[in-house]
This record gives structure tokens, C-alpha cells and sequence, in this order.
């Protein structure tokens, strides 16, 4: 996943002598991506909140004179978020809808003007010591309780440190990797925190994080090609790639049932398919809109959530399919507003491989871990969103080439700030 040179605007972490605007957004990023991921169950939404509030109100107030005029939104994430808000009025559920949007929309929010105001620099080094304070922390959880952090209550094999279990903490881990190995620039503290995050992946024992891993290795690869081939042939190179993993997956589906075997899986993926299954049946009664946000896990009683449930045998609190979560809140028209942030982001990401490689690689890098884990796991609310909708929001204030501009919020005219953002 290596890129053949560092820009100069990849992070360090947090540094020294930083003004303390600068220090509070970097604050906000460390807070989010800790307590975002669920690092630990010790705090309270309400609480996570306030400190969010606190940290982005204190940039905010200390930063420069108009920095929340250059709040950058982008189209595709106004586009969702807008619809997100709409299902408000078809949910089946509208205590369930407040309940999953109070920490969901101020975290992506909150992430958003952080992005739009930091340098990106301290951005990016935020990201390199949000990482680090979560890996650290999960380790030292690790040893305090091992009773807790080494056993998962379903009886399931694996480690989950902090994290409600391991299919919360590997894929922080993939994450932790890649920001890591793309961001930062201190080779010893770069190679210590990649192992630490390694080791946490395979104590887990999440088939779906190694077989992502690995996949996002084979990523790296192509992401490198595409960084070191010149702008004529990257369509061709694209094309090429893209081909391939179809072809890959392609195969992996036809073998799934010697492959489950092979893993000590059964072929319905620890009952993950008769799961979409069900998803299915009930998205066939709501295929535009969905059941609106909140709508369907939150009352165990409702009639689609007993639907889903019909036949299991064991309760379940999400579809274990991004893609499909998506569409059972927000219909086939909310999956098609979210893939319009995903492509829309690799295609800003794809136009900075020249301007700016190593955040247009870590981009491309970062997509890649999303879309392949939610596969099997729901990588498409909370903090995963809310990190593309500030990566969308980096991308284009830092100007990436697109054959359309989009213009920050509030930006009209000249900025009338006494004090430079940089």
C-alpha cells in the first residue's frame, strides 16, 4: 500500500507549539475517532457530545474571524444527509429516528467544520494521533480486564479489547493501518503502531477482517500503479483493476462454499445470508424510501423487525450489510445518495493523485476498507461516515481537479478573517 513519495502535507500528530484553536480541532478529531469507533463503553453519548461541542466550539472561537463562513459541504453529502432528515416523516419509528440521528448528524457535523478549518496537516496528524490513542488504550484496556477484553459474550473465539466486540475493533484496526502507513511520517512510531494494530487483528479472529486486510493489500498495489502511471493511461489502468476484482469476486462466489469450509465457516456466513434474506423480504414492502431511520431495530416488536427475525432463531441488531442497511432505512433512493458520496469522493481523490498523491492514496485507501467490510458488517453510519463526509469536505478545499467546482458554504466574496487558516 506504499506511495512512491510523501506530500508535504501529511501529518506528523499532534506536534508542538500549535496555536490552541489548531489543538482543540485536533482535540475533536482525537475524540471522535476514540470514542466514535467504540473504544470504550465507559462514556455516555450525551457526554461524547459535550466534548465534541466543547472541542469544535473552541476552534471555532479561538480560530481565525470568519473560519465558519468557509465551512465546505459537499453536494453529495448535503444530498443524503437531506434525505436522512426527510424520513423523519415516513419512519415507523420516531423516537427510534431521534435516537440514531442525536449522536449520528452533530458527529458528522462536527467532523465536517473541523476539516473545513484545520490545516491539513493538523488534520491528518489528528487522524495519526486518534489512531495511536486508540491502539494504546485498547492495549492497556487489554491487559486491566483481560476477562472482558479477551472473551466475547456470544462465545465466539477472539479478542475485542474495549471495543462491544471483535467486529468493532478489527476493523478500527484496518483503519488504524492504513492511516498509519499513508499518514504518517515517523518510521519508528509508523512501524510500532502498524504492528500493534496488526497483532489486535489477528487476536480477533475476524475472518472478515483478515480477508479484507488482505484484499486491501492487493488495493495498495493498484493504488500504487495508479500513483506512479501518468494521467493518459489511468483510465486504462482503472479499467484494468476494476476488471480484475470483479473477476476475483467473481470466483470467490463460486468457490464460497470450499472456502467457508475452509475457514471452519459455514456457507451462510455465521447465518449472514439467511439475515439479507430477510432484509430482503421487508425492503420489497418500502424499495424507495425504506423504513426511515430508526425504523426497524430499535422495537424489537415491529412487524418488520419480527419479519426479519422469522426463523433465525437469535437476535440481531443490523443487517450485517452496509449497502443493504442503507436501503432498509432509506431505500433504494438513500442507496443511491450514498454511493453518489462514495463515487463522487474517488473521483475527487482519483483528480488529486497528481496535486496532493499520498491524501489522494489514503483516500482511495479508505474507501476501499469501507466498501469491502460492508460486505459482511455495517461500515456506512456513524464515524465511517462521518470521516468521508470530512475526507469530501478535505478534498475539495484543498482544490483538487474536478470538472466542477463546488463552492464552500457561505463563500461569497472575499474572506474577511485578520488571521490566516494555514
Amino acid at each position: 500500500m506504499s506511495v512512491t513519495n510523501r506530500s508535504p502535507e501529511v501529518g506528523t500528530g499532534l506536534g508542538h507549539d500549535h496555536p490552541l484553536w489548531v489543538i482543540a480541532g485536533q482535540g475533536g478529531i482525537v475524540i471522535a475517532i476514540f470514542l466514535g469507533f467504540g473504544a470504550t463503553q465507559e462514556i455516555q453519548p450525551k457526554l461524547f457530545l459535550l466534548l465534541l461541542f466543547v472541542a469544535t466550539a473552541t476552534m471555532l472561537a479561538l480560530g481565525p474571524v470568519g473560519a465558519i463562513g468557509r465551512l465546505t459541504v459537499a453536494t453529495p453529502v448535503l444530498l443524503y444527509l437531506g434525505w436522512w432528515v426527510l424520513s423523519f416523516a415516513w419512519t415507523a419509528n420516531p423516537g427510534g429516528f431521534v435516537v440514531d440521528s442525536q449522536v449520528a448528524l452533530p458527529l458528522i457535523l462536527a467532523l465536517v467544520t473541523i476539516a473545513s478549518v484545520l490545516p491539513s496537516e493538523r488534520f491528518t496528524g489528528a487522524l495519526i494521533a486518534g489512531c495511536l490513542v486508540t491502539i494504546a488504550w485498547t492495549a492497556l484496556y487489554t491487559a486491566a480486564y483481560p476477562d472482558y477484553a479477551m472473551v466475547l459474550d456470544d462465545g465466539e473465539p477472539g479478542w475485542r479489547g474495549g471495543f462491544t466486540h471483535k467486529n468493532g475493533m478489527a476493523p478500527f484496526m484496518l483503519f488504524a493501518v492504513i492511516t498509519l502507513w499513508y499518514l504518517d511520517r515517523n518510521r519508528v512510531r509508523r512501524t510500532m503502531g502498524i504492528a500493534a494494530a496488526v497483532f489486535f487483528i489477528v487476536v480477533a479472529q475476524s475472518t472478515t477482517a483478515l480477508v479484507v486486510g488482505g484484499c486491501l493489500f492487493l488495493a495498495g498495489v493498484g493504488i500504487r500503479t495508479l500513483t506512479t502511471t501518468v494521467p493518459q493511461l489511468r483510465t486504462t489502468v482503472l479499467a484494468f483493476v476494476t476488471t480484475l476484482i470483479a473477476m476475483v469476486a467473481g470466483a470467490l462466489i463460486l468457490a464460497l462454499p470450499h472456502l467457508t469450509d475452509l475457514l471452519g465457516k459455514d456457507p451462510t456466513l455465521s447465518r449472514r445470508t439467511e439475515i439479507w434474506d430477510g432484509v430482503l423480504r421487508v425492503l420489497v414492502d418500502r424499495p424507495l424510501h425504506g423504513f426511515g431511520i430508526g425504523g426497524v431495530w430499535i422495537d424489537q416488536a415491529a412487524s418488520q423487525t419480527v419479519e426479519i427475525h422469522r426463523g433465525l432463531g437469535f437476535v440481531v441488531f443490523h443487517s450485517h450489510n452496509g449497502f443493504l442497511e442503507v436501503a432498509l432505512q432509506l431505500g433504494l433512493v438513500g442507496l443511491a445518495l450514498y454511493l453518489g458520496i462514495v463515487f463522487g469522493l474517488a473521483r475527487r481523490a482519483l483528480g488529486g493523485l497528481d496535486t496532493n498523491p499520498t491524501m489522494a492514496a489514503y483516500t482511495l485507501s479508505f474507501l476501499t476498507l469501507v466498501v469491502l467490510t460492508s460486505i459482511s458488517e455495517v461500515t456506512t453510519f456513524g464515524i465511517w461516515l462521518a470521516l468521508a463526509a470530512a475526507l469530501y469536505t478535505v478534498a475539495l478545499r484543498d482544490g483538487n481537479p474536478s470538472p466542477r467546482v463546488e463552492q464552500p458554504v457561505g463563500a461569497n466574496g472575499p474572506s474577511r478573517s485578520r488571521r490566516p487558516l494555514t
